[in-house]
């Protein structure tokens, strides 16, 4: 009896050494490996799990007076280069606050925290794309948890959480990054905007290919009755509602979309949503959907991402819709 007692307490004592070392391995890991960049410890600038909800955020409350405009949305607004506002509006300095999976609740929780935090917000540029508003959900992962000022959480748990990530497949792709030539994403956050380094570098080396491996395949969706997120149509709402009860300058824009994108929603389903999406902000939209050019297999990466040179004729779009508004005003009065 009393060996197998010494027995049973010798197996406790080995199991939980054994757990204290693989919660050891895994907080040390994820310490220095930092998958999602939240400790900062290591510099690694490549990985695609790169936490962009905190980064973005601590990146801007670092100097909270320099930055005063912002472009917000989902991943598709990630590859403006926001110079290209500051260069065309100098009286701001704009910041591409944009995340992947970002829709215009998680844009207004920013912006508000931001506020919050003493950061003068004038100017916002959305662009409004299907993705928050066709029902698809934002996947849970440790890349999307929001930076504490956000979401309201303490600091203690927020790193614990990463702390003991079971990370170890995205730890694993941190580390291959490191040793590629070409990064495949690389988020920029003294910008906000990422690179697809990997694709960028085919394109530049043979774009024809590159269309043809990518789109050549795809066969014509047929066009079917969409499921719309009416929860989407209502942050899309209160976000408006924010950005005006602070005197916010805000422009809203229907972004690009792939001609593939365009087919599977059929004309009714376009239509459909823009009256929504022009009923939520309360005004009438540019509306890029009707720039046939702009939904051409070569401006695209795959038929959900555009490349930065299609962003830039949005924002040439934008900025020249401006100023003809800006001046028929001065003409009115």
């Amino acid at each position: 009896m009393s060996s197998d007692l010494s027995n049973w307490r010798s197996f406790n004592t080995f199991l939980f050494g054994l757990l204290a070392f693989l919660a050891g391995a895994i907080a040390l890991g994820n310490l220095l490996v930092d998958p999602y960049r939240v400790f900062r410890i290591l510099s690694w600038a490549h990985g695609y799990t790169d936490n962009e909800r905190f980064n973005k955020i601590a990146r801007v409350l670092e100097q909270p007076t320099r930055f005063n405009g912002f472009i917000v949305g989902s991943s598709r607004m990630g590859v403006y280069d926001p110079h290209w506002l500051t260069n065309a509006l100098p009286q701001h300095t704009f910041y591409n606050l944009s995340v992947f999976g970002g829709g215009p609740e998680e844009a207004r929780r920013m912006l508000a925290t931001l506020a919050a935090r003493g950061v003068n917000v004038q100017s916002v540029f959305m662009g409004i794309d299907l993705f928050s508003y066709t029902g698809r959900s934002t996947a849970v992962t440790p890349a999307y948890h929001h930076h504490p000022y956000v979401s309201g959480e303490s600091w203690v748990r927020f790193y614990s959480r990463y702390l003991f990530a079971p990370s170890l497949l995205h730890s694993l792709m941190k580390i291959q990054q490191q040793g590629s030539e070409v990064a495949d994403v690389r988020f920029d956050f003294d910008t906000g905007r990422y690179h697809l380094d990997r694709w960028d570098r085919e394109i530049a080396l043979d774009h024809r290919r590159y269309v043809e491996r990518a789109f050549g395949s795809m066969t014509e969706p047929a066009s079917r009755e969409v499921r719309w997120n009416e929860r989407a149509f209502a942050e899309l709402h209160a976000l408006k509602r924010w950005l005006d009860a602070n005197s916010v300058e805000a422009h809203f824009f229907i972004a690009p979309h792939h001609r593939l994108e365009l087919e599977k929603l059929g004309p009714k389903g376009l239509e459909n949503f823009r009256e929504r999406v022009t009923a939520a902000v309360g005004a009438t939209l540019i509306d890029l959907t009707r720039r046939d050019w702009m939904s051409a297999d070569d401006w695209y990466y795959e038929p959900t991402h555009y490349r930065p040179e299609l962003a830039s004729h949005v924002v040439r779009e934008l900025i020249e819709s401006r100023e003809a508004q800006m001046a028929s005003s001065r003409l009115r009065n």
